[in-house]
Parts: structure tokens; sequence; C-alpha cells
């Protein structure tokens, strides 16, 4: 859940913008009504008028774009994850939930109550939706990693460094089972550190979800 400030957009909307919100987010997921952002925020009954300049209206516009975004992808999330949906009101029982009630996010837990029960309603339909996108994803295998590090000796902006730095080219394969493009990136090694940390992460919730 990377998305911190787009939850915190969610968090901070009033009540009655919310829970106006929380249906079209579904709406949209389930393709139900296949009108543009813009449109479903100016259908939605959500005040966004202001009285600032023209920029005021453009970053009010992008802030409910982003919570709108964010909220989309918190529900994948919790549907993905498998997370129990018949919550008590604290919303104890899951690692999301903790998430979201916890520091920065600060949500309120009927907030959060409401967002799980609004899956728990449309569950199964989200479900399918959900397989149906994985399905209609044809993205490259990564088939083989190679790497080499070298040494950084200086750096033009920082001077001195003496640091190691790793190029790293992923192979990949496509749903041809032909030669993809290769993905070439350069990192620091608190950056590879971390790259190895996500894939460790990103592979216990795919466990997680076959062993549902």
């Amino acid at each position: 859940m990377e998305d911190v400030e787009g939850l915190l957009k969610v968090s901070k909307l009033n009540d009655d913008d919310f829970q106006v919100l929380l249906p079209q987010v579904l709406e949209k997921i389930l393709e139900r009504q296949e009108d543009d952002l813009i449109a479903t925020l100016e259908g939605t009954g959500i005040d966004r008028t202001t009285t600032g300049t023209s920029s005021d209206v453009n970053n009010l516009n992008r802030d409910y774009k982003h919570a709108f975004a964010a909220l989309s992808t918190l529900i994948l999330e919790i549907v993905k994850s498998g997370a129990k949906i018949d919550l008590d009101a604290e919303n104890e029982d899951t690692e999301i939930s903790k998430i979201l009630r916890d520091s920065p996010i600060s949500m309120a837990p009927d907030r959060i109550a409401s967002i799980f029960e609004a899956i728990g309603r449309e569950s199964l339909d989200l479900e399918k939706r959900l397989c149906e996108c994985s399905n209609t994803l044809n993205f490259d295998k990564v088939v083989d990693v190679q790497w080499r590090m070298d040494y950084q000796i200086r750096s033009s902006i920082t001077g001195k460094l003496n640091e190691p730095v790793y190029y790293v080219k992923l192979k990949t394969l496509n749903e041809k089972n032909k030669p993809g493009p290769d993905a070439t990136f350069q990192c620091s090694l608190q950056q590879l550190e971390d790259l190895v940390q996500q894939l460790q992460d990103a592979q216990k919730q795919v466990e997680r979800i076959l062993t549902n």
C-alpha cells in the first residue's frame, strides 16, 4: 500500500463526499458506468466549487482524481489479499485496516468499516472482475537476471564517492514465448536491497493468495 498521500485525501474527505465517492469507485471498477473520471466526479454531487483561482480548481480536481485512484487501488488490494470482510466496528482483524487506522493515514474506524462493508456487498462481482483483469494482462515474464558491480569513484555533483553501483539487466519473454525487450537500470546497494525485499514481499503475498 504505497499511495499514502492518496489515502490521506480519502481520509480527509468529509462524510457526505466520502459516501458519494465510495459507490462511484465500485461502479467504475465493476464497469457499470463508462463516464470518464471528471464526468464521474461532476455527477457524484461532490461540491468541488471554489472561490479561488483556476489553479485552485485544477488542484481540487487533481485531489479528487488522486482520492478516486487511491480508493480504487485500496479496494483491489483488499480483494486480492482475501481479507476478512465481516469485521467488527474497530476493524482489528486485518493488516490493511491497521495500516489505515495508524498514522499517517489515521482513517476513522467507521470509514474503514464502510469500505469493508461495501466490498462485502460486492465481493463476488469484485473477485470475478479481478480474475477477468488478470486474464487480460499479458505482461512479459522475467526469465533471467544479469548484473555487474562497479565502483563510482567520483560524482560531478557530490565529489568523492567510492561507492558501489550495480548495473542490472532483466531478460524477458513475451506472451508468445519470444524474447522481449530487456529492462536495464542502475542502482545503489541500498536500492538493490530494497528491490530484493519488495520482491520477497511480493512472493509471500502470492503464496498467501494461492494457499487461501
